[in-house]
């Protein structure tokens, strides 16, 4: 069954946006995370939130660069410390 209870203890890192601004990507990692944890499968989630609003999105903003740089700095520390497999 594809949807079984975790019984290991197993991790996964999830890197993604949940709402605001809400739209449907976001919806539905917000969603998924849900799921992960009805299941109690234990994850890390790194917010990957560039845009702070709809009206940023698919725009050009020197800032998103350093927000950039905090993903990436923040995956990159969750793969060394938390370990997912």
């Amino acid at each position: 069954m594809p949807f079984e209870k975790n019984t290991t203890n197993k991790k996964i890192i999830v890197v993604g946006q949940i709402p605001p601004p809400s739209h449907g990507s976001n919806v539905m990692t917000q969603f998924f995370l849900h799921a992960l944890d009805t299941l109690k499968i234990n994850y890390k989630f790194i917010n990957k939130q560039f845009s702070l609003t709809s009206s940023e999105v698919e725009k050009f903003h020197p800032i998103k660069i350093i927000r950039f740089i905090k993903v990436f700095l923040s995956v990159l520390k969750a793969m060394l410390s938390y370990r997912p497999q």
